[in-house]
């Protein structure tokens, strides 16, 4: 079960991501009106659950199981 915050992250980037499976941290700052280190400190955190792969100063890549996850959230 996700918290509150993981699914609007999830909906965000699931709306946000491109044909490379990439989404930037300042789009997804911006789309959410959160600070960026509270953007990526969450990223670091989705990393772990292996729903995107997470490097400083890079794209966000959103995994397969993370399209999954984000568009299971979308459906609800």
């Amino acid at each position: 079960m996700n918290s509150l915050t993981e699914e609007n992250y999830l909906k965000a980037l699931y709306h946000l991501v491109n044909e490379n499976d990439e989404v930037s941290v300042n789009d997804l700052s911006r789309q959410l009106n959160i600070k960026m280190p509270s953007v990526n400190s969450m990223m670091k955190k989705f990393a772990d659950k292996n729903w995107v792969i997470y490097e400083t100063y890079k794209p966000i890549k959103v995994t397969e199981l993370g399209r999954k996850e984000a568009a299971i959230v979308v459906r609800k």
